[in-house]
């Protein structure tokens, strides 16, 4: 699947030991003695957090079966309804109560 990014980013680096330097989210330490400044690790951050978590074909995909893999655009699949988690009894028992 191929998806288009196209995100704005501002980064903003700061030598570690600037007084009161400290990193958050919007700042970034460096290492003020360095002659190059490494950006691999914070481009790569950035836009792992810029790309969409699901990405999907077409908007109208239907996806696959979890069970048996069956593309539902093309077939429907013969898996029964989803049995629920039975991790999740407890819950569902004190929710019919």
């Amino acid at each position: 699947v191929r998806s288009r990014l196209d995100e704005e980013l501002t980064m903003v680096f700061v030598p570690s030991d600037s007084p009161g330097a400290e990193e958050d989210g919007d700042v970034r330490l460096f290492d003020g003695d360095g002659v190059e400044l490494d950006l691999s690790d914070p481009v790569r951050e950035e836009v792992a957090l810029s790309i969409d978590l699901f990405v999907v074909c077409d908007p109208e995909c239907k996806g696959l079966c979890p069970r048996c893999g069956a593309n539902l655009n093309q077939e429907t699949c013969s898996c029964a309804g989803e049995e629920p988690d039975p991790r999740w009894d407890a819950l569902r028992a004190l929710k019919e109560e």
